[in-house]
C-alpha cells in the first residue's frame, strides 16, 4: 500500500513544525530540500515552553530539545549549550532512522548531563491518499472520504460530516459539541483521551455517538463514544478519541475520528492524529479514518519526572 499526503496539508504542518522550533518559514522556502533545520531554542519569558506565538505547548514542555521528522526531514531546536553538539550530530543525518533506539540512547545520555531526558516519542497522521495495487488513489478531503462501515446500533447524524456512513442501522445518533458546550463536561469527563481540558491546548470541537435516541446531552453515561479536537498550534489540530468496551472493534472510533477530521478542514485548520508507535489498534483507527502516518516526535523533561 502506498500513501501519500495533500500537498496543502504538509504545506502548512511543515509551517507549523517551523513554528514549534522557532524558525521563520521563508528560511525553510529558501531551502526546502535540506534534510536537518537545527536551530537555537527561544523560550517563553521565564519558563522551558516554546517561546513562538502558535508554536505547540505540551504539558511538561521543554525546548531544550525537540524533534520533528517529517517525510524524511528534520526539524530541531535545542538549547544553546548544546547546539554544537547537534550540529555536528545531525546536520548530515538520515532523519528517517533518527528514532532508532542507539540514537535515541546518545541523546539522551546528552541530555542527563543537563538535568533532561527524553520524555516520549509519537508517531502522527496526517489526512492524505491511500493507493494501493487494487485501486485507485482515494481523495482524503471533503466530500469524498470512504470511512469505515458505521458500528452496529450507531445512526449517523451527518450534518456536520461528508464521511460516507449508511443511515439506516441503528437507534442511535451523532452530537455535536461546540468549545463553549465542551466545558459542561469538565467536572465529570469519562473520555480523557478525546477531551483533555489543558490551558495550552483549548479543545474546540467534539463529536459523541450516542447510545439511544436523544436530543443533545452532556451526560456522557449516554454515549457511545466520543472524539474530540483540541487547538494544539496555529495550524495543527490534533483529534483524540475514547469508545466504551462494548463498542470497541465494531468501527465506531473511526468514525468517530472520520467525521470530525472532515469538520476541521471544513473550519481551514489541519487536523493530526497521533497515537504511541506501539498502539496497532490506535493506528489502524487512524488509517480507517483517512489518516496516513506522516511525521514523529521526540519531546524531553526534567530528570526528577520520572519516565512514566
Amino acid at each position: 500500500m502506498k500513501y501519500k499526503i495533500q500537498s496543502k496539508m504538509l504545506a502548512g504542518a511543515r509551517r507549523q513544525f517551523c513554528l514549534d522550533i522557532g524558525m521563520d518559514y521563508e528560511e525553510y522556502e529558501q531551502n526546502p530540500n535540506k534534510k536537518a533545520y537545527i536551530v537555537k531554542s527561544k523560550y517563553k519569558e521565564g519558563t522551558t515552553l516554546p517561546g513562538t506565538e502558535g508554536a505547540r505547548i505540551y504539558a511538561g514542555s521543554d525546548a531544550f530539545f525537540w524533534a520533528t521528522i517529517c517525510m524524511g526531514q528534520l526539524f530541531l531546536c535545542v538549547d544553546e549549550q548544546i547546539y554544537d553538539w547537534a550540529v555536528e550530530e545531525f546536520s548530515d543525518c538520515a532523519p528517517e532512522w533518527f528514532c532508532e533506539y542507539g540514537n535515541l540512547r546518545k541523546i539522551d545520555e546528552k541530555l542527563k548531563e543537563f538535568g533532561r531526558k527524553i520524555g516520549d516519542t509519537h508517531v502522527y497522521f496526517l489526512a492524505g491518499e491511500v493507493e494501493d495495487g487494487n485501486a485507485r488513489a482515494r481523495q482524503m478531503k471533503v466530500g469524498t472520504v470512504p470511512c469505515a462501515q458505521p458500528a452496529a446500533g450507531i445512526r449517523p447524524n451527518a450534518a456536520k460530516s461528508d464521511c460516507h456512513m449508511s443511515s439506516d442501522i441503528g437507534p442511535g445518533s451523532f452530537r455535536w459539541y461546540e468549545q463553549e458546550e465542551i466545558l459542561r463536561f469538565k467536572e465529570e469527563n469519562r473520555f480523557d483521551r478525546a477531551l483533555c481540558f489543558s490551558p495550552t491546548q483549548p479543545d474546540v470541537l467534539a463529536v459523541a455517538a450516542m447510545r439511544t435516541v436523544a436530543e443533545k446531552t452532556y451526560d456522557q453515561s449516554n454515549m457511545a463514544g466520543m472524539a474530540g479536537v483540541s487547538e494544539d498550534g496555529k495550524y495543527l489540530w490534533q483529534i483524540g478519541i475514547n469508545v466504551d468496551d462494548d463498542y470497541r472493534g465494531k468501527g465506531l472510533a473511526a468514525d468517530l475520528v472520520c467525521m470530525l477530521k472532515e469538520e476541521v478542514i471544513r473550519r481551514g485548520k489541519i487536523p493530526f492524529y497521533g497515537t504511541s508507535e506501539s498502539h496497532i489498534i490506535s493506528q489502524t483507527v487512524g488509517l480507517k479514518a483517512g489518516f496516513v502516518p506522516a511525521f514523529t516526535s521526540v519531546y524531553v523533561k526534567p530528570l526528577e519526572q520520572g519516565y512514566v
